[in-house]
């Protein structure tokens, strides 16, 4: 309904998109400044009354976002698969694609009446706003938006951002691929590592200086499968290192490849990487931490990401370069050493489903793979819900440190 703006909009210099979020809605307003207003008022006036839709239209949305749901239910690719199951395990937020199906199969055009003003008229409106705004633009912009959109106290709490930590030692997720025509499975391997600045520099570090390795000896020298990627994250609660493989060969020989690698290259990085090759990628990747944002949209980016983390730290990337800085070579060792290869470790298997078998192994290799303290499988939605129960959250904002199980107990009776 939106889109009958977006003509106007442009023609006068203006931008507006609204999308989904997390426990959310998020509108994005940019161009000319002194239109600015006018776009936003009448957006937020159309978001809080939004007209009946015309015949037939609630059933052609509901029909594309049915298709888009069960192609991720039963098209999807292996390595996205996997990354979609690990969200749904962790996080508060995130709910399996069966559940959304069954959630949108009980909607209708009646049941959305008045939905809008019941949902944002108890909404918390967080904004940012940069650009040619004065000091008293802002704070009336954000008056418009909250009094358009009739904001009253929360009758109920808002919904919660946490993440479930993993449990320690090594777990392993068995899970069944949903496309009988997909011949590949996935390994997703997941090392959780605690918040911080200090562990966010050593991580940075560690990946840059692992990923080409990993790519070079799971890719290129063993042809493990075509996707494969070593990167890291933050999440709500931790920090994560993340190896994937998306391959035709089974799932445990590659899991037990990865497991090779790791260990491989953490003794590396203890025995053999020297303080030249250090402080040359620890130069690199300051520099990019000095990089200047190349335009607005990528400043406002940087510091969208601190609202969105609950952090409101806008000077969090300075404090980054200066904990990159101040890390040195052994406090790198140190690091693997004691927190990374200590760190509670997730192998999520994506097994398939074709009747085909899988690729056989390389001539002279076998699976081999360390023991598990623990192996998922079977119902996922049971696996799910054991492991969320009886997990530690920690929700967005909060200090690990101070997840007592008082804490624990309230925040899981939230959730």
């Amino acid at each position: 309904e939106l889109n009958e703006f977006a003509y106007d909009a442009r023609s006068g210099g203006l931008a507006y998109s609204l999308s989904t979020a997390p426990g959310g809605l998020q509108l994005s307003v940019g161009g000319f400044s002194d239109k600015l207003p006018i776009l936003v008022r009448k957006v937020v006036e159309r978001m809080r009354d939004p007209s009946p839709p015309p015949p037939g239209i609630f059933g052609l949305v509901h029909e594309r976002i049915e298709k888009s749901l069960k192609n991720r239910a039963l098209r999807q690719r292996p390595c996205d698969m996997a990354s979609r199951k690990l969200r749904e395990l962790r996080y508060s937020l995130s709910f399996p694609v069966e559940e959304q199906l069954k959630a949108l199969d009980g909607l209708s055009v009646e049941s959305l009446e008045g939905e809008s003003r019941k949902l944002l008229g108890q909404c918390l409106v967080e904004a940012l706003l940069m650009g040619n705004l004065s000091p008293e633009d802002a704070p009336a912009l954000v008056s418009m938006v909250t009094d358009e959109l009739g904001l009253s106290a929360p009758s109920q709490p808002l919904p919660i951002r946490a993440q479930a930590s993993l449990p320690p030692g090594r777990t392993v997720w068995r899970v069944a691929g949903t496309d009988p025509e997909e011949k590949n499975g996935c390994v997703l391997c997941i090392l959780e590592v605690p918040l911080g600045l200090e562990n966010e520099a050593y991580t940075s570090l560690l990946v840059r200086l692992l990923s080409p390795r990993f790519f070079e000896e799971i890719r290129t020298k063993q042809q493990l499968g075509y996707i494969t990627q070593m990167t890291w994250s933050e999440g709500e609660g931790s920090l994560s290192i993340k190896c994937l493989v998306q391959t035709e060969y089974p799932p445990e020989f590659a899991r037990g490849r990865i497991e090779a690698f790791l260990k491989e290259h953490f003794a590396w990085v203890e025995a053999e990487l020297d303080e030249e090759e250090f402080a040359k990628q620890r130069a690199g990747l300051a520099s990019n931490l000095r990089e200047a944002p190349k335009n607005l949209a990528e400043e406002f980016g940087q510091h969208w990401d601190e609202i969105v983390l609950k952090r409101y730290d806008f000077s969090h990337r300075e404090k980054e370069l200066r904990a990159l800085e101040a890390a040195s070579h052994k406090g790198l060792i140190s690091f693997v050493r004691e927190t990374v290869q200590k760190a509670p470790r997730l192998y999520l298997e994506v097994h398939s489903i074709s009747p085909e078998p899988c690729k056989p192994l390389p001539a002279g290799l076998s699976v081999e793979v360390e023991p598990a303290d623990r192996v998922w499988e079977g119902d996922e939605a049971a696996v799910r819900k054991n492991f969320r129960d009886g997990a530690t959250w920690i929700a967005l904002g909060q200090d690990p440190n101070e997840a007592s199980s008082q804490q624990q107990a309230s925040l899981r009776g939230k959730l």
